[in-house]
């Protein structure tokens, strides 16, 4: 039974997989699919001692290193493996090509499907192996196909987190931390649009008390939590996330006093400051480490703030500080 567009998508692939390979003789895909399946397994085996190679002589992390020594084995082995069983298949003198027209499309038919299915196998393992967002992931929940690839029918899953779980979260760590200078109308194109966020009460309240200890060793005084700039601080780290922007800056043309009137906030100086970071404590310090925003943080005359934290999953952090008198 199909489940949702990602079981559409993959009937449809394997539709075209076998409208091609009936097509094809049977001589030909039987070599094909013993090179890929062989060729993969042994990749599994060796691509450690590969991607060592190249993280010792190009200095690249381990997760980008893995997979590009994974892919680069695979494509190696397969090709080595093709030539070998296709050499081997034509000394065997074995004939592949049944006279019976429906015999041979028949084989050609499942050796196709079985072709696409290991194919579709491959790339759901992967996509299970990285750290998707949460709608992603519960797309694939929902999709007949990946809920078989989950339940890690011949124990491989283990083996592709090995190869794949690590790379998201290092691209994401690469990163690091991005702001924008405060008071600009500078707008970052995220690449990326997510609906499936969440807010982190918890670190809201750890990033208030960095704050305050910023503040504190300069002889300020503290800031309280005012509400109402925390649920705008949350609102508009879920409209950058939800419209894939990163500005202070709406859509709308709206900058932040404009903003947190909307909320009914008495204010006579306001203050914003953005971060995008994998943690808190990488955007406490990159929000430090920029004039703009530790002016912020440390204003005289600011009395409240209100902080919002949207967890975007593997997408990272976005952390919304308003300040007020």
């Amino acid at each position: 039974m199909v489940g949702n567009f990602i079981d559409l998508i993959i009937v449809f692939y394997l539709v075209i997989v076998i409208l091609g390979g009936i097509r094809r003789k049977n001589s030909d895909l039987i070599p094909a699919l013993f090179s890929v399946s062989m060729g993969l397994a042994l990749s599994f085996l060796t691509f450690r001692f590969t991607s060592g190679l190249i993280g010792d002589n190009f200095q690249i992390a381990n997760a980008y290193a893995n997979v590009v020594g994974f892919f680069l084995n695979t494509i190696i082995f397969k090709l080595l493996l093709g030539y070998f069983f296709g050499i081997l298949f034509v000394m065997s003198g074995v004939n592949f090509e049944s006279d019976n027209l429906f015999l041979r499309r028949l084989v050609g038919v499942m050796l196709s499907l079985s072709y696409g299915l290991m194919t579709v196998f491959v790339m759901l393992s992967i996509f299970t192996a990285l750290t998707l967002p949460g709608m992603m992931t519960a797309q694939l929940e929902k999709s007949t196909f990946g809920n078989f690839v989950k339940g890690d029918p011949i124990k491989a899953n283990g083996r592709f987190e090995e190869v794949f779980g690590q790379i998201l979260r290092t691209a994401l760590n690469d990163f690091s931390f991005m702001s924008i200078k405060t008071g600009s109308e500078e707008k970052i194109d995220l690449g990326f649009k997510s609906l499936e966020v969440t807010e982190d009460a918890a670190e809201e309240e750890r990033m208030l008390v960095m704050v305050n200890k910023e503040r504190e060793s300069r002889g300020l005084k503290l800031l309280t939590l005012n509400e109402e700039a925390r649920q705008a601080a949350r609102d508009y780290g879920k409209y950058l996330f939800e419209n894939g922007v990163f500005s202070h800056i709406d859509l709308e043309g709206k900058g932040p006093a404009e903003r947190l009137k909307n909320y009914d906030i008495t204010f006579v100086m306001a203050g914003e400051n953005l971060a995008y970071a994998p943690g808190l404590e990488e955007a406490h310090q990159g929000l430090m480490n920029s004039k703009g925003h530790r002016e912020n943080i440390l204003h005289p005359f600011f009395g409240r703030v209100g902080i919002g934290v949207i967890d975007g999953g593997s997408y990272g952090k976005i952390f919304v500080q308003e300040f007020l008198d």
